[in-house]
């Protein structure tokens, strides 16, 4: 894993942006849990 991949500021509306084509992989979440959880 890599520290680069950090959550941004407005995951928020990234969050809600990618839901349209959310594949559900888990990546978002494995990114940055927290801020996923958050939702």
């Amino acid at each position: 894993m890599n520290d680069d991949l950090q959550c941004p500021q407005n995951l928020g509306l990234i969050v809600t942006i990618d839901e349209e084509t959310c594949t559900r992989c888990g990546k978002c979440v494995k990114v940055c849990l927290t801020g996923a959880l958050q939702l």
